[in-house]
């Protein structure tokens, strides 16, 4: 403590007067720059924050690292027009970079910053990458040779002076193509007599050349027709050889194939055979897999609940067109309360798609006498059949059902009883496709 000299206190906080002081209105401590802002203390610290605070005069870094501290109300124009690390547009080639980068190191390189002619020409605004050739072709400064110092002058004038230069000496200019013309002249015709020279020395050379390889390949072609003569000799006799024995050879296949041809003939018989063998099995398969006896049980409650009853799925044939058989034991239609009616549903099958529509069948069907194997009641109708477009479609008839057999008839007598506990059996007798 300043004043008694204790150097351990205890400090305790008082929040009733924290509060009070925080709650005390102030001046913003930027007041001496000209910040108008008044309010409570405890808001003073959020007022000031270099992040998120508003006050325009406090000291803030810049954003974009450049190393200046500026008032938070001068950001916006140091950003866009004193940070050296501002984004910046090259004005003659458009880069995007740093406002140093671009100013201190592209613009010693831009190939479209605009300098002056070394020569002192009076362009000024060349753009570097267009300086060499101003200086090849344009700046009349430049120091250029002679037009006609391919035959001979060696003098140098600036561009401008060249016409001039050619005016005024032109005498010199012809004496020395002249004398140049003289040289080359001397100079062509002692090349083209050592030339004529080297090629007729060089013809003769070949010729001897080829008088000698001539001479050689004569005598190794006589060679060659000697031992092709002999060699076609030696392949004669091994075809001749060759061909008596494919011809033994061919004798022997065509006896062969005589014998194949034979037995050709008798395993064609023996499929003849098998294929009646197998359309008899198929129709036998057929009357006893694809047309089951149909058993319908619950004939009398089916009856008095006027309850329809469908049988389970009958193929015509394996592999073929599906149907099923619905039976109303009271009736429907104009038999209704009188006669059991009957309709065919056509199904829709797997094999389907291999079966030719439409189709025309005509489809026998019992009911059968379970007293005896006689006096069942047969019933045969013709169809039309279409490709089903859903699960179930009626096959039509001329009419939606049909009369199977009377109520009155249906009674038990000691040589009939069709319906035998409460069960009739149906059964598909014939199935005839046109």
């Amino acid at each position: 403590c300043p004043s008694c000299g204790r150097e351990e206190i205890e400090i305790f906080l008082n929040v009733k007067y924290r509060q009070r002081i925080l709650s005390l209105r102030v001046w913003c401590t930027m007041k001496d720059r000209g910040c108008i802002w008044v309010s409570k203390l405890a808001g003073l610290e959020g007022h000031m924050d270099t992040t998120t605070g508003d006050c325009p005069y406090v000291d803030i870094e810049c954003p974009n690292e450049c190393g200046n501290t500026i008032q938070r109300r001068e950001l916006k124009t140091h950003m866009s027009e004193d940070c050296h690390h501002r984004e910046f547009l090259c004005q003659y080639c458009h880069l995007k970079a740093s406002y140093r980068v671009v100013t201190s190191e592209h613009w010693q390189e831009c190939k479209r910053y605009p300098i002056p002619c070394p020569n002192e020409c009076g362009a000024s605004e060349i753009e570097r990458g267009r300086l060499e050739a101003h200086l090849n072709e344009e700046c009349p400064l430049q120091e250029v040779f002679c037009d006609f110092g391919y035959v001979g002058c060696t003098d140098k004038v600036l561009r401008k002076d060249l016409d001039q230069h050619m005016e005024e000496n032109v005498k010199k200019h012809l004496a020395i193509v002249s004398s140049s013309y003289v040289r080359l002249k001397k100079e062509s015709q002692q090349r083209m007599q050592q030339q004529q020279e080297q090629f007729i020395g060089s013809l003769q050379h070949k010729q001897l050349e080829f008088e000698g390889k001539l001479m050689e390949n004569v005598e190794q072609i006589k060679v060659k027709e000697e031992t092709s003569q002999q060699e076609l000799q030696k392949t004669s006799h091994h075809f001749e050889r060759r061909i008596r024995e494919k011809e033994r050879q061919i004798e022997v296949v065509q006896e062969q194939l005589q014998k194949r041809e034979k037995q050709m003939s008798d395993l064609q018989d023996q499929l003849d055979q098998k294929g009646s063998r197998i359309e008899l099995l198929e129709k036998q398969l057929m009357s006893a897999v694809c047309l089951p006896i149909l058993s319908m049980s619950d004939f009398s409650q089916h009856k008095e609940m006027n309850d329809e009853w469908f049988s389970a799925p009958v193929y015509t044939h394996p592999r073929g067109y599906k149907f099923c058989i619905q039976v109303w034991s009271y009736g429907s239609g104009e038999g209704k309360g009188s006669h059991v009616t009957v309709n065919l549903w056509s199904m829709r099958g797997e094999f389907d798609d291999r079966l030719t529509w439409p189709a025309s069948c005509t489809i026998t069907l019992q009911l059968l006498n379970q007293a005896a194997n006689q006096d069942h009641v047969t019933v045969t109708k013709a169809f039309e059949w279409s490709k089903p477009t859903s699960q179930w479609e009626k096959l039509y008839v001329g009419e939606f059902s049909f009369k199977f057999i009377g109520h009155k008839e249906l009674e038990t007598t000691a040589q009939v009883r069709y319906i035998d506990d409460d069960r009739v059996l149906f059964r598909v007798t014939e199935v005839e496709l046109k």
